[in-house]
């Protein structure tokens, strides 16, 4: 199966509450990992993905296999870490499948590493790259939040939203590697 969204290391805690808004969006994905056990295991915990488009996929750790899967798809959403010991083959996969990269790093070191390294190579190629998405209760793929904008959206359309920091959440200055406006972004195209 080929979807627009893949989340690797979707068996966590975060990672579940993602693939948990897309199936409320109705966007199909593919729920990734290096056991397809363990994945089975925790998407069957989530209540939210019964009847939902997904697939569960067990992949190896390296370029070259995440690049094969990453294949087809438009966004892959990296939920695993440590990233600076385990982030680079994920993004480079994304780099070589040309998709969008979104992960839940805090990990300055980390972005500041991929700014350097990977920023100018998804320029290129007309994709975007966005660690540090906070996942504080809200992922950053979201559905409308206005039930009249629900219906006329579809799940070929969907926004990568910056989350707006609560009241009293100050939020942090931009690394200055990550657009500071919200992408909207259109699962047929990259």
């Amino acid at each position: 199966m080929t979807a627009p969204v893949v989340v690797y290391g979707a068996s966590g805690y975060t990672g579940k509450l993602i693939v948990w808004h897309l199936a409320l969006a109705g966007i199909p994905f593919i729920a990734a990992g290096r056991s397809k056990a363990r994945l089975e295991e925790q998407m069957a915990k989530v209540p939210e993905l019964a009847g939902a488009d997904y697939a569960i996929a067990e992949v190896e750790h390296d370029r070259a296999s995440l690049a094969t899967l990453f294949q087809g798809a438009k966004i892959v959403y990296n939920v695993t870490g440590p990233f600076m010991q385990l982030g680079e083959p994920v993004v480079q996969a994304a780099l070589d499948a040309g998709c969008h990269y979104l992960d839940t790093t805090g990990e300055t070191d980390w972005m500041a590493f991929c700014r350097d390294h990977y920023g100018a190579l998804f320029a290129e190629k007309g994709c975007c790259w966005r660690p540090r998405r906070p996942t504080c209760g809200r992922p950053a793929i979201l559905p409308p939040k206005s039930p009249s904008k629900r219906r006329a959206s579809t799940p070929s359309t969907f926004s990568i939203s910056r989350i707006q920091a609560r009241a009293w959440h100050r939020p942090s200055r931009s690394c200055g590697c990550v657009p500071s406006r919200s992408i909207s972004l259109s699962i047929t195209k990259c």
